[in-house]
C-alpha cells in the first residue's frame, strides 16, 4: 500500500497511513489499551505541531487497526480530489470533525468500518459530496453527531452498505443534502441495510432535493434482521423520487411517517415478507404523489392513517399551477395493516385509493372514505377472506366523494355506517 506524507500546509495535511506511519510494530505490539493512548498523543502531537484543520486521503489508502487516530476538530476527506480509501478494523478509532468521501467531482472515496472498529465523527458525514463515494458497515460502530448524507451536491453520488454493527446519526438523507432557490443542487443515493442498528436522533429523508430534469431516484432497502429506529420518516421529502423496500424480517420503528410529502416528490414503499414497519402517524400522499404495497407476511401499525391528504399546492417548478396529492395503498396476500387512532380517512382533501384483495386492514375506531370538500376516496375489498374491519363508525362520503366497492367475497364489518354525510357528501357503496 502507498505511503502518503504530512504536509506542513497551513490549511490541510495529507493523512498518512496508518499502519505504516502512525503504528509503527513496535508500538502495534503492545496492548490495544496502551496502543489506543500511544496513538492518540502521537497522532494529537503531529496534528497540533502542523496546525491542521484538515486531512486529506488522497491517491492513498490509510487503515486503522489499533489506537486511536484523528482529532475532533478536524475534517477528513477521503478522495478529496482524487481518490481514496479508508479502513477501520481491528480495534482501530477514527476520530474527527467533517468528513466526506467523494468530496470534488471526479473524486472517489470509500470508507470500511469493520470488527471492533468504531469512526466517531463529531460533525456531518457527506458520502458521495460532488464525487463518488462508498461506505460499507459490516461491524463495529459509527457515530455521526451531525447529518449523515448519501448523495450531496448536483453530479455526487452516493452508497452505502450496512450488515451488522451499530450506526448512530443526528440526521440522515439519502439522496440530496442542499438545496438553492434558483437550481437543484441534490445528488442521488442508495443505501442498503442487511443487519445491525440504524438509530436516526432526527428526521430521515429518502429523497431530497434530487435532479428534477432527469429526477434521479433515492432508495434505501432494509431487510435480514436489520432494525431501524429514528423519528420523522420521509419516502419523497421535495423535488425527489424516492423508494423504500422493507423485506425480510427488517423491521422500522418511526414517530411519524411520510410518502410524498411535497407536490414536487414521489414516493414509493413496499413492506413484504416478514417484514414489519410501526410507523406511527403514517401519511400516503400528503402534498405529493405516495404508494405503499404490503404484501407477503408484511404487517404495518399506525397509529393514525391519511391516503391523499392535500388538495392546494403551488408546484415549485411552475408556480402558477395548483395540483393534488394522490396516495395509494394495496393491501395482498396475507399482509396487515392496523391502525390504532381516532382517524383513518382514504381522500382526505386530495384523492386517495385504498385496495385490500389480500390480508386484513383493521382501524380501531373510524374510517372515512372522502374527507373533505375536495376529497375522493375510493376503497374496494375483494376475494375470500379479504376483510376490512372498522372498530366504529364508516362514512363513505362525509364532505367529499367517496366510493366502496365489495366483491368476490370480499367483507367488510363496521360497528355503524353512513353513507353521504354532510351538505356536499356523496358516497355510492355497491
Amino acid at each position: 500500500m502507498k505511503t502518503s506524507t504530512m504536509q506542513t500546509q497551513p490549511q490541510k495535511t495529507t493523512a498518512p497511513n496508518v499502519a505504516q506511519a502512525i503504528l509503527p510494530v513496535s508500538l502495534r505490539a503492545r496492548s490495544a489499551k496502551t496502543t489506543r493512548y500511544a496513538a492518540l498523543a502521537l497522532t494529537t502531537l503531529l496534528l497540533l505541531t502542523l496546525g491542521a484543520r484538515a486531512a486529506d486521503i488522497d491517491n492513498t489508502g490509510t487503515t486503522v487497526s489499533a489506537g486511536v487516530w484523528g482529532e475532533p476538530g478536524v475534517d477528513l476527506y477521503i478522495g478529496h480530489t482524487a481518490s481514496g480509501t479508508l479502513t477501520i478494523n481491528g480495534s482501530g478509532t477514527v476520530l474527527n470533525k467533517d468528513a466526506y468521501a467523494g468530496a470534488e467531482r471526479g473524486a472517489v472515496g470509500r470508507v470500511t468500518v469493520s470488527d471492533q472498529g468504531f469512526w466517531n465523527n463529531h460533525g456531518s458525514v457527506t458520502i458521495g459530496n460532488a464525487g463518488s463515494g462508498v461506505l460499507v458497515i459490516t461491524d463495529g460502530t459509527v457515530n455521526v453527531n451531525g447529518a449523515l448524507t448519501f448523495g450531496g451536491t448536483t453530479g455526487g453520488g452516493g452508497t452505502g452498505a450496512i450488515s451488522g454493527g451499530l450506526v448512530t446519526v443526528g440526521e440522515l438523507t439519502v439522496g440530496g443534502g442542499g438545496y438553492n432557490p434558483d437550481f437543484i443542487t441534490g445528488g442521488s443515493g442508495a443505501l442498503t441495510v442487511t443487519g445491525g442498528t440504524v438509530q436516526v436522533q432526527g428526521d430521515t429523508k429518502i429523497g431530497n432535493y434530487n435532479n428534477i430534469g432527469d429526477y434521479n431516484g433515492s432508495s434505501v432497502s432494509i431487510g435480514g434482521d436489520a432494525y431501524w429506529q429514528g423519528q420523522d420518516f420521509f419516502v419523497g421529502y421535495s423535488r425527489a423520487s424516492a423508494v423504500l423496500d422493507l423485506i425480510g424480517s427488517g423491521s422500522i420503528q418511526t414517530a411519524n411517517s411520510t410518502i410524498g410529502l411535497t407536490n414536487s416528490a414521489s414516493g414509493s414503499a413496499r413492506v413484504g415478507d416478514n417484514a414489519r414497519w410501526d410507523a406511527g402517524a403514517l401519511n400516503v400522499g400528503a402534498s405529493g404523489t405516495g404508494d405503499l404495497a404490503i404484501n407477503g407476511h408484511g404487517a404495518v401499525f399506525s397509529t393514525g392513517a391519511s391516503i391523499g391528504t392535500d388538495v392546494t399546492g403551488t408546484d415549485v417548478t411552475k408556480t402558477d399551477t395548483i395540483i393534488s396529492s394522490l396516495g395509494r395503498v394495496t393491501v395482498s396476500d396475507q399482509g396487515l395493516w392496523h391502525n390504532d387512532s381516532e382517524y383513518f380517512t382514504v381522500g382526505a382533501s386530495g384523492s386517495g385509493v385504498l385496495t385490500v384483495n389480500g390480508g386484513t386492514v383493521q382501524t380501531t375506531h373510524h374510517l372515512t372514505i372522502g374527507g373533505g370538500t375536495t376529497g375522493h376516496g375510493a376503497v374496494s375489498v375483494s376475494g375470500y377472506q379479504n376483510s376490512l374491519y372498522i372498530g366504529d363508525t364508516l362514512t363513505v362520503g362525509d364532505h367529499g366523494t367517496g366510493i366502496l366497492t365489495i366483491s368476490d367475497i370480499g367483507y367488510v364489518n363496521a360497528g355503524q355506517a353512513t353513507i353521504g354525510h354532510g351538505a356536499t357528501g356523496h358516497g355510492t357503496v355497491s
